[in-house]
């Protein structure tokens, strides 16, 4: 429970408010923007009536405090007068505002209304789903307005609480709409915190408009307020998130906000009507704390006029009409109240202040200090338990987060350390972790934003790791408690969303994952973390000899995440168990077997050089090789290197096996893909006229974005894909353009189509590009021949009922090429499917592969 700086108790499930706790004269708004080219325009707090001293105290106590939020941007009479941003987030990243989303909602409705889309608030929702009138179990809802959702008042939802578990329980489904009207009402309709009733004004504004939320709001509100850099996810149904989860810029939010000031009007053009921005922000329920609620706006009733929109964490678009004083508050739980007292403090009059130069300096110092991150601390030496738990893998007991393992990498004399951990049946990572009290930064958390770790031994025995994810709220504290063999991790995050424990042992494959630093990759567009999670198989023989090895480094193939190989979930194939096997019945040599991840936000890399994805070929051929020599007891020659992968991973084999034949001297595909001249026009890439118009469509809404809105925009998309039919056709085509037509000018791959007088017209140059990925097979053989010739061995395995056509007719094709060229091959065929009978296809490799030396 919360409570407010003056000790007025929240409503118990509901975010604290806003509170401005005095009252100034009145300023007239001012509709005309303070803004160029739709930039907003900077103004010294003097000049627009505010003390740069009060600002001051208000960054001191955000520091002193350690309050935890991440920016704070304000307007007055339009003229953005003060934002800061405090280490680690920064201004340049999309930061998530959670149910502030909700007010956008309401902003949109009042659009539809105002154009006719809708006819007024009235009008009862199922009106929009008239398939649905005819069934029994929508009889409760026929008469459930659009008021009544947009006040929360439409007995959906009984409280805050069983609300957001009907939110959590749709997300589950595939048809959010046919969930929410499935569920039974609530005779009393009182106030009742419901966001799957804001999804379902979501799905009326798709119905009513044929567009949904986010392009209704891209036509109508945010291109003509120039504001084209938001991430907006779908549900399977393409229809725009209602209760939240978006992420915005601190200005863009400002200028919405801003726009609600000025009366709907924005560089003179009516975007919203006065009337709604009227009745939005009016009270329409009340709230039980004694607060109001209008339509998706929260009005405290503590000071007059003042309207808010809130979301998890306690992110704020907080308006003060009669002061023209626009808020944006964005961090992971604070005291918004506690703020608010500074800012209002500092309005001292309607009229300029005398210009104050030492303090408008200390605060531009202070500002400028916030960005920076803290000094660091020195390391003392490892103390016992990170040396005693370092490098195993704790696999952890069923938990809400999924999260199935854990671990550390400590060394003595280093300042950070490096977390492992997997998440479900994909999130497979390592991170660094700063010992040193600063914070290390990794990238490609959701939508590819960044991640800061820091940690320290507060006993000897626990670790306390702070998991900070600014842009989506989340402030994470880990507390590890390690006990012989056993691991108790605390998560907590003041938000609400965790405080709870984990129970978890240490795991007998602790031995098997491992951290690969990744240089190659950093100067991708997209970024990719500076280190790569591998598996490393040591043979039953290695602890108890000085023995060399020779290795196996196998890339797995397209979505095909590492945790498969550890948990039996691949084709039955686990990874320790099935070698030990292998080697121990003497039924082969003994070899190190590395498997590197071929999991990235695509579903895959193909582990080729691409400027949009990074240098995979480079990380295997040089980061990988090198790492793998340098820390184990490994054949350093080329005879003694076998590259082996399967499907993409077995493309990727043959690849960089045909150009590197001094670093490898075999190559052993499995099922890998291969076009024959023919191959591009019989996959199923680009076949569908929908697929191409929607890429099209993403890379126009991608050119009016900056760099970074280009790249958080594109992994929304690919987020969403699996869910969606035809998900997969839509991702192995963006993973296969990123990879093979993309160029360090490319928004994210090259489209080999126009559209020219209503009809798709083929551009032949980014045609030729696609087909030379997988196929241009007899230039590459004749390029690449006298490598060929030095390779040991070039195996391809494949299976005869392989239900990839193109792929099968691809294999044939290549083994012709092989013959005519004189180049040696073993082709393998099998009876069964694209990844069928993988263990005994796996057990034949290494039996292929017995005299390695």
């Amino acid at each position: 429970m919360y409570i407010f700086p003056s000790g007025t108790k929240v409503y118990k499930y509901i975010f604290i408010v806003f509170l401005l706790l005095s009252s100034h004269s009145c300023l007239a708004i001012n509709e005309e923007n303070k803004t160029i080219n739709n930039k907003l325009q900077m103004s010294t707090p003097e000049e627009q009536g505010m003390d740069s001293d009060e600002l001051i105290k208000l960054i001191d106590f955000v520091q002193n405090n350690k309050i935890n939020i991440h920016n704070i941007t304000i307007l007055r009479n339009g003229y953005k007068v003060f934002s800061i941003d405090f280490y680690p987030y920064n201004s340049t990243e999309p930061h998530n505002i959670a149910s502030c989303t909700k007010s956008i909602i309401s902003i949109l409705i009042g659009i539809a209304i105002d154009k006719g889309y809708i006819k007024s608030v009235n009008e009862p929702f199922m009106n929009y789903f008239p398939e649905y009138k005819g069934k029994h179990y929508v009889k409760d809802k026929l008469e459930i307005t659009i008021d009544e959702l947009l006040s929360m008042s439409s007995g959906l939802c009984n409280d805050f609480i069983e609300g957001e578990k009907q939110l959590d329980a749709i997300r589950n489904t595939e048809d959010y709409l046919e969930y929410i009207l499935s569920r039974k009402i609530y005779s009393d309709k009182h106030f009742a915190y419901c966001s799957i009733g804001s999804h379902l004004l979501s799905i009326v504004l798709s119905r009513a408009t044929n567009l949904n939320a986010a392009d209704f709001a891209r036509k109508y509100l945010l291109n003509p307020m120039n504001i084209n850099n938001f991430i907006w996810p779908d549900d399977p149904k393409n229809n725009s998130n209602g209760w939240g989860d978006t992420y915005w810029y601190p200005d863009d939010l400002a200028k919405i906000g801003q726009l609600y000031l000025n009366k709907g009007i924005w560089n003179g053009e009516r975007l919203v009507s006065e009337s709604w921005i009227d009745i939005s922000t009016k009270k329409h329920a009340d709230v039980p704390n004694g607060e109001s609620y209008g339509y998706k706006w929260w009005i405290p009733g503590s000071l007059e006029g003042l309207y808010e929109a809130r979301g998890r964490g306690e992110q704020r678009i907080a308006l003060l009409p009669n002061q023209n004083l626009t808020v944006i508050m964005l961090g992971a739980t604070f005291n918004p109240g506690q703020l608010g007292e500074f800012i209002l403090r500092s309005i001292k009059s309607d009229n300029p202040l005398p210009e104050n130069k030492l303090s408008s300096q200390l605060l531009n110092n202070k500002i400028e200090k916030a960005r920076l991150p803290l000094n660091s601390t020195v390391v003392t030496s490892l103390n016992t338990t990170a040396k005693e738990i370092s490098g195993k893998i704790f696999l952890m007991n069923d938990n809400r987060f999924d999260i199935k393992a854990v671990g550390f990498n400590f060394e003595e004399g280093k300042n950070e350390a490096v977390y492992f951990m997997l998440i479900g049946s994909t999130r497979f990572e390592f991170r660094p972790v700063g010992l040193d009290n600063k914070l290390r930064e990794s990238q490609n958390a959701y939508y590819g934003m960044p991640v800061y770790l820091k940690g320290s031994w507060i006993t000897e025995n626990i670790f306390e790791m702070k998991y900070l994810e600014n842009g989506f709220i989340n402030d994470y504290t880990f507390t590890f408690e390690f006990t012989e063999n056993l691991l108790t991790m605390h998560l907590y995050e003041p938000s609400g969303i965790a405080d709870f424990d984990i129970n978890g042992s240490v795991s007998d494959i602790h031995k098997m994952p491992i951290a690969i630093p990744a240089p190659s990759l950093s100067h991708a567009k997209f970024k990719e973390n500076s280190i790569q999670p591998a598996l490393i198989y040591l043979p039953p023989s290695y602890t108890a000899s000085n023995k060399k090895y020779p290795v196996i480094y196998f890339l797995p193939g397209f979505t095909t995440p590492l945790n498969e190989f550890l948990d039996g979930s691949y084709e039955d194939f686990i990874l320790q168990p099935s070698l030990d096997y292998f080697f121990t019945s003497n039924k082969v040599d003994e070899k190190i077997i590395v498997m590197l991840n071929g999991y990235n936000f695509l579903g895959g890399s193909f582990f080729t050089n691409s400027p949009t994805i990074g240098n995979w070929e480079n990380f295997v051929v040089s980061d990988l090789i090198s790492y793998i020599d340098e820390n184990y007891r490994t054949l350093k020659k080329s005879e003694s290197r076998v590259i082996s992968g399967l499907s993409m991973g077995g493309y990727a084999a043959l690849n960089i096996g045909m150009k590197y034949p001094d670093v490898f001297g075999h190559i052993y595909c499995f099922s890998p893909g291969i076009f024959d001249n023919n191959g591009f026009d019989n996959n199923p890439m680009f076949k569908h006229k929908e697929d191409i118009i929607e890429f099209l469509n993403h890379e126009k809404i991608l050119s009016m974005m900056n760099a970074r809105g280009t790249e958080y925009h594109f992994r929304n998309y690919i987020n969403t894909l699996l869910e969606k039919k035809n998900g997969y056709r839509k991702l192995f085509t963006s993973a296969y353009g990123m990879t093979f037509a993309t160029t360090k000018d490319s928004l994210f791959f090259n489209i080999p189509y126009k559209i020219e007088n209503e009809k798709i017209i083929e551009i032949p140059e980014l045609i030729s590009k696609y087909k030379n990925g997988f196929g241009n097979w007899d230039y590459k053989i004749e390029q690449y021949k006298s490598n060929l010739l030095k390779l040991n061995t070039i195996t391809i395995d494949y299976g005869l009922n392989d239900e990839i056509e193109w792929l099968k007719n691809g294999i044939k094709y290549l083994s012709d090429l092989f013959n005519k060229s004189n180049v040696p091959l073993n082709l393998l065929e099998h009876s069964g499917g694209h990844t069928d009978k993988f263990r005994e296809r796996f057990e034949l490799m290494l039996k292929n592969m017995n005299d390695l030396q």
